[in-house]
């Protein structure tokens, strides 16, 4: 029976200056990935209910664990084990596969648009991200996981890491981690009022 347990991706920012993540195998960071788009693309308007709840409620785990259940056409049997954020990220990112060529322009922001609050330091880094920079943040979305491509697109968009972690806050991060938060804020941006509640 294949197992496949995902360490934890992201670490508090109160832990962030003694805990570095930790690194994770990239052939299960790739099969949460595609089970995560898998679902996505079968079940899109639960996954889109269950995203839109608040992640800090212990209804979000459920919900998002109910998902995985029943998806036998989207994995091979065995056992999947990940972080709510990991596979959260990869439905996110199945929502947003096929969008249409105006996908950049509708997740930068625009003069006088509202902006969403931001519910935690993470999600407020993901949206300032994707806000500024868009097409980057596209270019990523439509990379394959753990390539040579996603490597150069994260180029693109780790440069306003700095500017997009509040002042004083540490927040350490790896790849996959990342991604995910910058994939559920552009779900976000796209999927949910522009008031952001």
């Amino acid at each position: 029976m294949l197992a496949l347990a995902i360490a934890a991706l992201l670490v508090s920012p109160a832990a962030a200056q003694d805990e570095a993540p930790r690194k994770l195998d990239p052939m299960a960071v790739q099969v949460i990935h595609d089970f995560g788009k898998c679902v996505a693309k079968r079940n899109p308007g639960l996954v889109d209910k269950v995203l839109a709840l608040d992640f800090h409620t212990p209804g979000y785990k459920v919900e998002l664990r109910r998902l995985t259940t029943g998806q036998s056409g989207c994995i091979n049997g065995g056992k999947l084990a990940s972080t709510t954020s990991l596979f959260a990220g990869a439905l996110a990112e199945g929502r947003l596969t096929g969008e249409d060529a105006q996908l950049a322009e509708k997740l930068g922001w625009h003069e006088g648009e509202p902006v969403g609050a931001a519910r935690n330091e993470l999600e407020a880094m993901g949206l300032c991200i994707v806000r500024k920079s868009p097409e980057a943040v596209v270019t990523l979305l439509r990379t394959e996981v753990n390539s040579e491509q996603e490597k150069l697109a994260f180029k693109g968009v780790t440069t306003f890491l700095g500017e997009c972690t509040a002042n004083g806050t540490q927040l350490r991060i790896n790849r996959p981690g990342l991604r995910a938060q910058i994939a559920l804020a552009a779900w976000r941006v796209t999927h949910m009022p522009v008031s952001g509640s």
